[in-house]
């Protein structure tokens, strides 16, 4: 989930101080900034995540998810949309991990974090040494 760049980056990125009182290109920017992203939220291109500061809403046609999740919970939404809709049947196997890391590009602990939502709610099961199954009901 790409975010957008916090004001000290791009205050550094100009080359000026952060708490300058003199109009810098940063302080400008900053003004027109906070303009930008009340219109971008006003459309629904961004939105605030308490602790990570405006971030781009994710719209996935795959799962239906529109919002603001984390990026491990739009990968369980996605399996978890699989599993419901038939594309991956009882006892089939999951992706390997490595394969889920290239496909959503991310790191292994977010995919891990993504199975780990399925696995309590009866979707997959782990079988060590062999990988993750979608569970017969």
């Amino acid at each position: 989930m790409p975010s957008l760049p916090p004001r000290s980056a791009t205050c550094g990125e100009f080359g000026s101080a952060r708490r300058s009182r003199t109009v810098t290109p940063a302080r400008a920017l900053s003004a027109s900034s906070r303009v930008s992203s009340a219109l971008l939220h006003e459309e629904g291109l961004i939105g605030p995540i308490a602790g990570r500061g405006w971030v781009v809403v994710e719209r996935s046609s795959a799962s239906g998810v529109v919002g603001l999740l984390p990026r491990y919970r739009q990968i369980a939404a996605e399996l978890r949309a699989a599993i419901e809709e038939g594309r991956l049947w009882a006892g089939a196997a999951l992706p390997r991990e490595a394969g889920l890391i290239a496909r959503y590009a991310v790191s292994r602990a977010t995919v891990r974090q993504a199975l780990a939502v399925l696995e309590p709610d009866g979707l997959i099961t782990t079988h060590p040494g062999e990988g993750r199954y979608v569970r017969v009901r």
